[in-house]
């Protein structure tokens, strides 16, 4: 079961303890066999998917709560990016997705570049200079100033 599965579980659990409502009312209403919450959630159906519409529906929420625990909004940005890759062949939208996972690998190499070095003590006393990445570095700040490595 993946981890989207298991949040809009999570959710559906959470929203039938929150509504004091139970589990064979929900299959009811989605006309389903009794059994069928249970094989959905142990994993050995998915077919709630195409169900989702109908279960935000029964808890009277959104399918953003259903499915992300909240209410998501597109930015103007995201709306406008959506729009004109609708505007693009399949071809093309499948080397935009290409393109952008490079940009955003690029994007954490450079988050990950050393920034500096910083002088460290070692345990036998003697004193070296390490490379240190943003991430480290911010992690290093957090600790009390005598701290071993």
């Amino acid at each position: 079961m993946s981890e989207l599965d298991k949040q809009i579980f999570e959710s559906i659990d959470k929203l039938l303890h929150e509504k004091k409502r139970k589990q064979i009312e929900l299959t009811d209403y989605l006309n389903l066999n009794k059994n069928a919450y249970s094989y959905w959630k142990k994993g050995k159906s998915n077919s709630y998917r195409s169900y989702l519409v109908e279960i935000a529906d029964f808890f009277n929420i959104p399918i953003d709560v259903l499915v992300y625990g909240k209410i998501y909004r597109l930015t103007e940005n995201e709306t406008e990016m959506i729009l004109l890759f609708r505007k693009l062949s399949e071809r093309e939208q499948v080397k935009l997705i290409g393109r952008t996972e490079e940009i955003l690998e690029l994007k954490e190499k450079e988050e990950e570049r050393i920034i500096g070095r910083k002088i460290a003590r070692r345990t036998d006393g003697e004193a070296v200079r390490i490379d240190v990445t943003e991430a480290e570095l911010a992690l290093m700040e957090q600790l009390p100033e005598e701290t071993d490595f």
